[in-house]
């Protein structure tokens, strides 16, 4: 019998697979012909998994965590054939500097946002929109033509159409 701590990374990676995150990074960050073992969408995602679980971003310490966490990662995955050395810091650091290419990583961004992000017309003109948000601080200028009412806790904050201003 295995025994593994899952902690939060079901979650996480349920999360990932349901925004296609690992797919998406493969089409616009193909692997090199050299590259063996587990493609870079899933090291991406295990990586990710990782910082989000761990509140760590030290590429040195995943390939440990993953070993203590492989069958979990195997089934969550998909991927029989996974193992810790497909997450080596080697591995890691090649991967983040292939998406340091800013061009391919903003294409990569739209592509993952349109996925993520929706936007709906509301055809409201001239009606208060209320916004139910967490606590929150902003210091920049409001662009188009929306106006800040009530407390900067965004507690209630109702958006006219107004002249632009400042949130403080």
């Amino acid at each position: 019998m295995i025994t593994e701590r899952v902690d939060d990374i079901l979650v996480i990676l349920a999360e990932f697979e349901k925004s296609k995150l690992s797919d998406l990074l493969c089409q616009y960050f193909p692997n090199h012909g050299n590259w063996q073992g587990a493609d870079g969408g899933q090291v991406a995602v295990i990586f990710l998994t990782y910082v989000l679980s761990c509140s760590d971003h030290r590429i040195s310490h995943v390939e440990t965590w993953a070993e203590q966490r492989l069958t979990t990662l195997k089934c969550c995955l998909n991927n029989p054939n996974l193992t810790s050395k497909d997450l080596t810091d080697d591995k890691l650091g090649a991967l983040l500097d292939k998406f340091s290419d800013e061009d391919r990583w903003s294409s990569f961004e739209h592509a993952h946002n349109q996925r993520l992000i929706n936007v709906y017309d509301l055809n409201l003109a001239g009606e208060a929109i209320r916004l139910d948000a967490m606590i929150t601080q902003s210091h920049r200028t409001v662009s188009g033509d929306f106006q800040y009412e009530g407390r900067i806790s965004c507690q209630s904050i109702v958006l006219t159409h107004d002249e632009p201003t400042t949130l403080r």
